[in-house]
């Protein structure tokens, strides 16, 4: 059954025998291994995913990959700014023939308290956490469904995600980025940083299941 909204995909979740919040004010929280279980078993074609910290430390996934959905970030981050929340969607091609999309969507997060000093406020100064989402997926994924299960996830593991524009990763075969304002970054396929982007992708989607 195909799932049309991020709602649908947190039914699931719970149908799944997951518990969530039922709508009571609190979040709803899975952990990051859990939230990447639910995406393998609710979206297609789905090749290879991880999750990353703010510090670009491996929450989730084969920590192998990390390298090459660290060069996403990174491409990401000199779009909108480090550790900035936002969506990357790169169309990955080899030969003249698209293979996948690779997808990184970035969320805040609440800070997780000091477990030393629980009573403590937290500092002014203190930004706040940051959950990564990496996924490269082969030609059969439906992208947009794809986007709704990965931004009803994050939103599972208690991270809030920016407004979200509509752009898609195919547009004159250009790697899109947007942030928090829905201004939309086109970096055609010729420039550095989409190539980087382009190829880290590829290596996620050969790293992954066929």
């Amino acid at each position: 059954m195909i799932k049309q909204t991020a709602t649908v995909t947190i039914h699931a979740i719970r149908s799944s025998g997951t518990p969530v919040s039922s709508g009571s004010g609190m979040p709803a929280i899975l952990t990051p291994e859990l939230a990447l279980r639910h995406l393998l078993q609710l979206s297609t074609d789905v090749r290879t995913a991880l999750a990353l910290a703010r510090d670009g430390g491996v929450l989730a996934g084969d920590a192998a990959c990390a390298s090459a959905a660290r060069e996403l970030i990174d491409v990401l981050d000199a779009a909108l700014g480090e550790n900035a929340p936002g969506e990357l969607l790169a169309p990955l091609a080899r030969g003249g023939r698209l293979e996948g999309t690779a997808v990184v969507i970035r969320a805040l997060v609440a800070p997780t308290p000091s477990a030393s000093a629980p009573s403590a406020p937290p500092a002014s100064s203190t930004a706040p956490d940051t959950l990564t989402l990496v996924v490269a997926a082969g030609p059969h994924a439906l992208l947009p469904l794809l986007r709704h299960d990965l931004a009803a996830l994050v939103e599972a593991t208690g991270g809030t995600v920016s407004a979200r524009a509509e752009a898609t990763s195919n547009e004159a075969g250009a790697v899109v980025i947007w942030g928090a304002s829905r201004s939309v970054q086109l970096l055609q396929a010729s420039e550095s940083a989409a190539r980087t982007a382009i190829f880290a992708g590829l290596s996620l989607l050969d790293a992954g299941k066929p």
